[in-house]
């Protein structure tokens, strides 16, 4: 059937090639028309201005944003400061959540505000850009199935340091890893869900599964243990998770098993 282009959709290739889809037609009057987005369920919406801009200015006004994120791992929550999805840009599609139980009719900002707007040079949007590229990890290969789970760490303490990774798993599997830059700020990982339909298998959480955290640390040369306190333990099945972390010093899995004495002794009745 038809398309609306207000939305954004769904598309898997078969085989192992890009394609680009061209689409002609008139642009739209950004003053008349909008983009409906639903509370209390995902949506997936269009962009509709012919030029990129800063997504800070596209939701500056609405105030019920929990979530924007595209197929890359990219996310803009303003209720945490984070905008690692520093702009938004035509061809592309993004998924948004709401908080409260009230819709939206989102107006991307149009004619002189857009000039402003394309010429502005946000220190969010620029502080933000270089997050993205230098949080990268580089002691981990993550596949990016274009499934992801944000994991928001507010405030990570204790036994880190500039240079180190928080890691994700689900099981004995990395699916997310950041490299840590900025002690004073948030700590996003994208975690990514694995894929396995229509003979196709990408390695991935499975929605359920349980979060993992571990902190890569660059002087020790190994993997720490990390208390998580998280509003939401499982890849999946929220939104987004988010809360605070702690690394401590000890091994992240046990090098030691010892088993000690019985305590009390004697022990009653049973042992």
């Amino acid at each position: 059937g038809d398309m609306d282009f207000t939305k954004a959709y769904n598309v898997f290739l078969s085989g192992t090639e890009s394609q680009t889809i061209t689409v002609e037609g008139i642009p739209f009057d950004l003053d008349e028309d909008f983009v409906t987005i639903e509370a209390l369920r995902n949506n997936l919406i269009g962009y509709l201005p012919t030029d990129c801009m800063p997504t800070e200015f596209v939701f500056d006004g609405y105030d019920n944003i929990l979530i924007v994120k595209d197929d890359s791992g990219n996310y803009y929550a303003p209720n945490f400061g984070v905008a690692i999805l520093d702009q938004m840009c035509p061809g592309e599609g993004y998924s948004v959540f709401l908080t409260g139980t009230d819709d939206i009719d989102l107006y991307y900002p149009s004619g002189d505000m857009a000039a402003v707007i394309a010429r502005s040079n946000s220190s969010v949007s620029e502080y933000w850009s270089n997050y993205r590229l230098n949080s990268v990890s580089t002691q981990y290969e993550i596949v990016k199935t274009g499934i992801s789970h944000p994991i928001i760490i507010t405030e990570l303490y204790g036994a880190v340091e500039l240079g180190d990774e928080l890691v994700a798993y689900a099981g004995d599997m990395v699916v997310g890893a950041t490299k840590v830059i900025d002690l004073d700020a948030p700590v996003v990982i994208s975690a990514w869900g694995g894929y396995h339909e229509y003979g196709i298998d990408l390695d991935g959480y499975t929605q359920g599964d349980k979060i993992d955290l571990r902190l890569w640390s660059e002087s020790e040369g190994r993997e720490l243990r990390v208390v998580a306190d998280l509003d939401s333990d499982e890849f999946g099945t929220h939104p987004l998770t988010s809360g605070t972390a702690n690394a401590s010093i000890q091994d992240a899995i046990p090098t030691e098993v010892n088993l000690s004495q019985n305590y009390p002794n004697p022990f009653n009745p049973t042992t």
